[in-house]
């Protein structure tokens, strides 16, 4: 792309990086890539984090919308929800922490608390 003389904002460019949602930038990786080949990318080194992009993403977006239901049906739902959350015991002090008496406040809660929410719930 760079050494083919496209415009950056070309179809051509636009039809080659759309379907990983790239863009058209040249930074260390690229250029060290680029000597073993068009074939080799460097995102292929990057993991997904789980803990970061599903626990503290989407899984908390999710668990904040069900505590805003259950606050909508009555506080009694939460109250109970908040219950039953501290109730559940601990399994070792590395796999599920004990939750605190208002998990549905989710206030000073970690990555680890909401995959914890996630396992229990």
């Amino acid at each position: 792309m760079f050494e083919g003389g496209k415009a950056v904002n070309s179809s051509a460019v636009d039809a080659l990086l759309k379907d990983k949602s790239l863009v058209p930038t040249r930074n260390a990786f690229t250029k060290w890539f680029s000597e073993f080949g068009t074939g080799k990318s460097h995102y292929a080194m990057f993991v997904v984090n789980l803990m970061h992009e599903f626990e503290l993403g989407v899984f908390k977006a999710v668990f904040t919308h069900l505590v805003q239901i259950a606050y909508a049906l009555g506080t009694q739902y939460v109250d109970e929800m908040n219950q039953r959350f501290h109730q559940c015991p601990a399994f070792r002090c590395d796999t599920i922490w004990r939750f605190t008496n208002d998990t549905a406040g989710m206030k000073r809660l970690a990555a680890h608390d909401f995959e914890d929410i996630l396992q229990v719930g």
